[in-house]
């Protein structure tokens, strides 16, 4: 089993801001909790605080991989974090310098040159897609439902922004192999992300109508009939698809898809999907999370509370 962990790209990318009132006070009775689910693609983009490694174009340079977070650049006495500082730094011919990075969650120091570090290509922006799960009635929404790392580190960053898709298309899963949502991103930004957590992202509507008769109460899940609430193949509408939860658990519970259009076009579930909601007796109970990678029918999700009352990393 494999999460939905290719948000970015082929990059996987966590974070931390304050939380949402609404979403977080443990004072706040769960049962009068109402939402409006989503199950809108959006385009992602985020902006960095450390650069990372996007492209190298030497094969004879191994100092660094790709993913490769850069979390400064030594050069005598001074020591650049911005990917403005470090690239004044690779101007310079053949200096010593040393490279602090992080990989695969530990953080590691090289030595290279400045001729050397030229032959990587540094980025401190990644983009991709994800679903939104529920939105409140201050336009405060929860969504993607699985933590976003990058190179098995919990990312920092300055700015996550929230744009608009126009088409959704897919490439299909299949046994061993997972597809993947393809959205058309327009240059419409429509909020913006301020955390994220082991079971999504946390953000903010620009502009939201709330929906009273859209609103539905949220739940916990229980095993049976429920519904995935998603982008219908081909026609993009959104439409409630059938699945089966099979097993419950505390935080996640374990679900199979058997609508015929999600498994004869995307082979049951792909990446891009999570967050999608999930209904069940007119509740929301949680948002699409995983999928196993032997049988795309079959997948986890994290159950609406774990959304919204998830503790967050700093």
């Amino acid at each position: 089993m494999k999460l939905f962990k290719s948000l970015i790209l082929t990059l996987v990318i966590t974070l931390i801001f304050t939380t949402s009132q609404i979403f977080c006070q443990d004072t706040v009775k769960q049962e009068t909790i109402k939402l409006v689910p989503s199950g809108e693609v959006v385009g992602l983009n985020i902006e960095l605080k450390h650069p990372y490694v996007y492209q190298r174009l030497s094969e004879d340079e191994k100092d660094l991989e790709y993913g490769d977070i850069i979390l400064s650049v030594k050069y005598k006495l001074k020591k650049a974090k911005s990917i403005d500082k470090i690239n004044e730094i690779m101007k310079l011919k053949n200096q010593d310098i040393i490279v602090e990075l992080s990989r695969e969650g530990k953080n590691y120091t090289q030595k290279m040159t400045t001729d050397q570090l030229r032959m990587y290509v540094l980025k401190e922006s990644v983009s991709g897609i994800g679903t939104i799960t529920a939105t409140n009635e201050s336009g405060e929404f929860v969504g993607i439902s699985h933590s976003i790392k990058m190179a098995n580190r919990a990312i920092e960053f300055n700015k996550c922004e929230v744009f608009e898709t126009s088409y959704v298309q897919e490439i299909k899963s299949y046994k061993d192999r997972v597809g993947s949502l393809i959205a058309n991103i327009t240059d419409k930004k429509i909020g913006s992300v301020y955390s994220m957590g082991e079971y999504g992202v946390k953000g903010k509507y620009d502009n939201f109508k709330y929906s009273k008769k859209k609103s539905l109460e949220i739940a916990e899940p229980k095993k049976g009939k429920a519904y995935i609430y998603c982008k219908t193949p081909v026609t993009n509408e959104l439409k409630l698809h059938e699945i089966e939860i099979t097993k419950v658990g505390k935080e996640s519970s374990q679900i199979k898809i058997v609508d015929e259009n999600l498994i004869k076009y995307r082979g049951g579930a792909v990446v891009g999907m999570s967050g999608s909601p999930i209904i069940q007796d007119n509740k929301i109970v949680g948002g699409l999370r995983s999928i196993v990678i032997k049988n795309p029918t079959r997948g986890y999700i994290a159950n609406i509370h774990s959304m919204l009352y998830d503790r967050y990393e700093i």
